[in-house]
């Protein structure tokens, strides 16, 4: 049995965490206000991690599908949710909903 995890992070670890690992390899900002706005951004890496190392400890059948990491709140526990749902109902009205539950083998 295939085991995954897909961690679902903000647009912090996308983007925007892009742009910020630019920004450390170019030096640092020259203001205060700029060094401010991307500090916002460290220990993203760790935070994900963290919540790996999380979902790996639960016990099979307990392990969520997916895992929101958007401590800056950019919005991805949100749409998730809502992605989440379509999902479910989508299943049910084709009539696999039975494979959205993990079973043994």
């Amino acid at each position: 049995m295939k085991k995954s995890i897909v961690p679902v992070t903000g647009a912090a670890a996308g983007i925007g965490h892009l742009a910020v690992k630019a920004l450390a390899l170019a030096g640092r900002p020259a203001d205060a206000a700029t060094v401010a706005a991307c500090s916002r951004y460290d220990g993203l890496p760790d935070q994900v991690g963290a919540e790996i190392a999380r979902i790996v400890g639960l016990p099979h059948g307990a392990r969520p599908l997916r895992s929101v990491v958007d401590f800056i709140d950019h919005g991805a526990a949100a749409v998730t949710e809502v992605a989440e749902r379509a999902r479910i109902e989508f299943a049910q009205r084709i009539g696999i909903a039975d494979l959205l539950q993990p079973g043994l083998q």
